[in-house]
């Protein structure tokens, strides 16, 4: 994404959120805004050679405030609620995300590889907390575009420029320009706790639309000196009064029919290649997805006051049959107001 559109978005943001960072005076503790910056990127995990191959790169800024009731938005009408005392929190984000070849230093059409695939998007969520019941729903909306409009192969071009690493030659065969639109329903309620230092949670989530349709079962676990999970997601990390250091595993199972940055759009489902280019690469097609997929996400959280950083690494099966799996990790900066 070049600078000027950065900014653009930026300055959007404050203009739009304004009015909730200037009322968000409490004296009680609590923040009532919290910005994260958000980094996922295949050169910061750990163990395995870093390379490209899959899911590379993924930037992403959110903006997260408390509600006192539940929010009257159009598209949060359909979030689920769970009656009297529950605490809800809500988001808006923007996301950029890329998919590469193994190996994106040859100019080549590989059919047979990860493919060239971009996307950004902007989110709107609803989390939904009770904390005596210890359930909660997580509800997102999300819009964007794939493809070239995605910007994902200027980002990269860009980055790899800085820092010297290869330059990307294979960008003109990404997937075509589509649209994106999901929504996305958690729903998570705690197992068994100990006090306040341990908690075991279980959780499913549905993905519908034309980005992502799929059905997940997951279970958490949170572990240290931390605020309980269903007291709403901005008090997990951050607090004017209190300091918190945990440890979670998120282990996951994941049931995927259609993710169209893997496998194309849902209007333009292939690349653009012309008839000699594709005949000299043998006129292949890249293997089919891994329906069952499965994940391990890792992470440690430390949060002074209102200043919070969060590591984690993420171990997944493989994608494709033919294709080693991708792991990744993240760094999360957190800033309450």
């Amino acid at each position: 994404m070049n600078s000027g559109a950065l900014r653009s978005i930026l300055f959007g943001l404050i203009l739009f959120l304004f009015p909730v960072i200037t009322s968000a005076q409490d004296t009680t503790g609590q923040v009532k805004v919290l910005v994260r910056v958000y980094e996922d990127n295949d050169g910061i995990k750990v163990g395995g050679k870093v390379a490209d191959g899959g899911y590379t790169n993924g930037t992403r800024l959110d903006v997260f405030y408390v509600n006192k009731r539940k929010p009257r938005f159009l598209l949060d009408r359909l979030a689920p609620g769970l009656g009297d005392s529950t605490v809800y929190n809500s988001s808006w984000g923007i996301f950029q995300v890329m998919i590469t070849p193994l190996s994106v230093g040859m100019p080549a059409y590989k059919p047979t590889d990860y493919p060239y695939s971009g996307a950004i998007t902007a989110h709107h969520a609803v989390y939904a907390f009770h904390p005596r019941k210890k359930e909660g729903f997580h509800t997102e909306w999300v819009l964007g575009v794939m493809g070239p409009a995605s910007l994902a192969r200027q980002t990269q071009e860009m980055i790899h420029g800085w820092f010297g690493f290869t330059t990307p030659r294979g960008w003109d065969y990404q997937y075509q320009n589509d649209l994106l639109f999901n929504y996305n329903l958690t729903y998570e309620k705690q197992l068994t706790h100990l006090e306040r230092g341990f908690e075991l949670i279980g959780g499913a989530r549905i993905n519908a639309g034309t980005m992502l349709n799929a059905i997940e079962a997951h279970a958490l676990m949170r572990t240290g000196s931390m605020m309980p999970y269903f007291n709403g997601l901005i008090g997990q990390y951050a607090n004017k009064k209190l300091s918190q250091f945990y440890l979670t595993a998120r282990p996951s199972v994941q049931y995927v029919v259609y993710n169209s940055l893997l496998q194309g759009g849902l209007f333009a489902d292939d690349v653009v290649v012309e008839p000699a280019v594709r005949e000299a690469a043998g006129n292949l097609s890249r293997s089919p997805m891994k329906k069952v997929l499965a994940d391990v996400d890792i992470s440690f959280v430390f949060s002074f006051k209102q200043f919070t950083l969060s590591c984690s690494q993420k171990f997944c099966t493989k994608e494709f049959e033919e294709l080693p799996a991708q792991n990744v990790g993240n760094i999360s900066l957190y800033l309450g107001f």
